[in-house]
């Protein structure tokens, strides 16, 4: 896959819930991809602590991607989910 066609790219999770859309990637030394960069969905932000929830925004580790077809589907719901994404 190429970068191109994951940007711009649904996140949901395990349950189905809408957590946002792929915006950017970040690399590590190695240039592997270690986080996903999303635009939050407002309520996904909420819970994770903005106070407005507007143009929040969140790394997802790549070890919680299940796949990326149509969308990326995270391995984790709720809580657990939650726990992983670190707001920026």
């Amino acid at each position: 896959m190429r970068v191109k066609e994951i940007l711009g790219e649904k996140v949901v999770a395990l349950d189905g819930e809408f957590i946002g859309e792929v915006e950017d990637l970040e690399l590590d030394d190695d240039w592997r991809v270690k986080w996903l960069i999303v635009s939050l969905e407002r309520s996904v932000a909420k819970k994770l602590g903005s106070k407005f929830g507007f143009r929040a925004k969140g790394r997802v580790p790549v070890e919680i991607v299940k796949g990326a077809r149509k969308y990326v589907t995270l391995s984790l719901e709720g809580e657990e989910l939650y726990s992983k994404i670190e707001k920026l």
